[in-house]
């Protein structure tokens, strides 16, 4: 995980400031949008898999 003191220092760079509470909810919100792209690249990945899998058995 990213440092709570990077992301703070990253978040609090544009006029909006954040106190840790925000930052903390912040960063379990954008660590759970990368686990949810995480899972949805593996499961087109393995549906790629299987498709090609399925056209090299038809050749």
């Amino acid at each position: 995980m990213i440092p709570l003191e990077q992301c703070a220092t990253i978040l609090n760079k544009g006029k909006k400031k954040y106190d840790n509470e925000k930052v903390k909810i912040i960063r379990q919100y954008l660590y759970l949008l990368a686990e949810l792209q995480i899972e949805n690249e593996k499961i087109a990945l393995t549906k790629k898999q299987d498709y090609e899998c399925k056209c090299n058995n038809i050749l």
